[in-house]
């Protein structure tokens, strides 16, 4: 997001425009991403932050971001920050009224529930 065509960092530019697109029209769960268990979930989320759009997937899957280290971190001040504010500044948008709404008003009951890999179960949901 801050590199030169050569891969050199550039401090104090602004990032690169994004955009993230995640078909999540068939997902899947439990043991993927070679012998998980097909899910129908009929979503497709997008973005102009990468990190904005992995804390909405993880929310509507029923994962606790702040549990994933990978995204938890991108929140920490950087030089080259990935994300710009909190999560609280995260807006989802969605035609689905159940999750056109801050995240923390999204009710524990809509959301996917997604089963994690066997490796992770137990350290990565949501908690009711």
């Amino acid at each position: 997001m801050y590199a030169d065509p050569d891969g050199r960092m550039k401090s104090g530019e602004k990032a690169k425009r994004f955009f993230s697109l995640v078909d999540g029209i068939v997902s899947m769960e439990g043991n993927g991403p070679v012998a998980g268990t097909r899910k129908e979930t009929g979503v497709l989320i997008a973005g102009d932050n990468p990190v904005a759009v992995d804390v909405v997937c993880a929310q509507l899957m029923g994962l606790d971001f702040r549990k994933i280290q990978l995204i938890a971190k991108a929140f920490e001040k950087h030089p080259f920050p990935l994300i710009e504010g909190t999560v609280e500044d995260i807006k989802p948008s969605s035609n689905s009224e159940q999750w056109n709404k801050p995240l923390h008003e999204w009710d524990y009951e809509t959301l996917m529930h997604f089963k994690p890999h066997f490796g992770w179960i137990g350290h990565i949901e949501l908690e009711k």
